[in-house]
């Protein structure tokens, strides 16, 4: 009966110091306009490089990997990325071979500048200066697929600790043995 007291003592023990599970979101960014195109994805829970709110909202990553189709080239960076509110453009960016680009069309994200919350879905996009490949397109912000779930390694320790836990209690039980004779 004691070890059955230690065996649930430790099991809660080590289940309150499990940390929690980690619950960020990948976000994957399409845009398909004319002869451009760009894709990258970013990690929701990935606080801006810079802010700025000075007449709206405006927050800025900088050195974003993904693709950036242009008419003058392409990229696999752009070095930097700004959503914007209020009377800002909704996205704009900077890359090799997309040059400057500044779009129109609605908010992209709520929340605070250092707090963005992007919204999912599909919407429509109108370029806002000119130069090389004018003409809007429509950008689609959703959740990139997720992998397979892997345990964090506390996770591991503590089924280990059950197991062995489990074999302990087993082998330590009181056992009765009761001889027969065969008649």
């Amino acid at each position: 009966m004691k070890i059955r007291h230690i065996t649930v003592g430790l099991a809660a023990l080590a289940a309150a110091s499990l940390p929690g599970a980690a619950s960020a979101a990948t976000l994957l960014f399409d845009f398909e306009g004319g002869d451009r195109s760009f894709s990258f994805t970013l990690d929701d829970t990935q606080a801006p490089d810079r802010t700025d709110t000075f007449l709206g909202t405006r927050i800025f990553y900088n050195n974003v990997s993904g693709s950036f189709v242009g008419v003058n080239g392409s990229s696999d960076l752009a070095s930097t990325i700004s959503f914007g509110t209020g009377p800002f453009a909704p996205i704009s960016f900077t890359a090799q071979g997309f040059g400057f680009s500044n779009f129109g069309g609605p908010d992209l994200f709520n929340g605070s500048a250092t707090n963005p919350m992007f919204n999912l879905g599909t919407f429509n996009l109108s370029q806002v200066n000119t130069g090389p490949g004018t003409g809007g397109g429509v950008l689609t912000i959703s959740q990139a697929p997720m992998g397979g779930a892997v345990p964090e390694p506390a996770a591991w320790a503590l089924m280990i600790l059950g197991f062995g836990l489990t074999g302990l209690a087993m082998r330590n039980r009181n056992r009765e043995v009761s001889v027969r004779f065969a008649a």
